[in-house]
């Protein structure tokens, strides 16, 4: 395994029997979700009520938005309802593939024989969602899947309801 650096692209590459294979990451999240965590591993010891972090404001929330808003006691919190968190997932999934198909048409991607594409699932699939969000990004690959672009994605959850998913162009194993 080798890390391309903080420049590089792929983020890593696997060789293995002669053959490499080019590993591109990404996380299907919040930027001020993962603001929080970082706070929380910093040692802010709070309860972090993350579900208003979920919706995205024009910039960016300061250090100061985030402690307040997803660290403080509300006791009439409304946050986002499972069909608005399904939207949001939906939409950073788009998101990231269409970042990621441009960081591999980039002339500085080094291709392996084979190009992968790995989606970390950071903002949470609940066991019984997991069926649906596999049929929609089967929806989403399908327009995607040509000579040249990745070979196959995964989609990867670590967390209360552990999977994995992986897609190629002729079927989801």
């Amino acid at each position: 395994v080798r890390h391309t650096g903080v420049r590089g692209v792929p983020d890593f590459q696997i060789e293995s029997g002669g053959r490499r294979i080019a590993i591109e990451l990404a996380k299907i999240t919040a930027q001020d979700v993962e603001h929080a965590r970082g706070l929380q591993r910093k040692g802010l010891k709070r309860t972090l009520g993350i579900s208003s972090l979920y919706l995205k404001k024009s910039k960016p929330r300061t250090v100061d938005e985030i402690i307040k808003e997803g660290f403080s006691y509300q006791p009439f919190r409304f946050g986002v309802s499972p069909e608005g968190l399904n939207e949001i997932w939906i939409k950073e999934v788009t998101t990231q593939l269409d970042k990621k198909t441009a960081v591999l048409r980039g002339k500085q991607f080094e291709h392996g024989h084979e190009d992968w594409l790995v989606l970390w699932d950071r903002i949470g699939t609940d066991e019984y969602e997991i069926k649906s969000r596999i049929e929609v990004v089967k929806k989403l690959l399908a327009s995607r899947w040509k000579l040249g672009w990745y070979s196959r994605v995964f989609i990867q959850q670590i967390g209360s309801y552990p999977f994995l998913a992986i897609f190629s162009q002729t079927r989801i194993k």
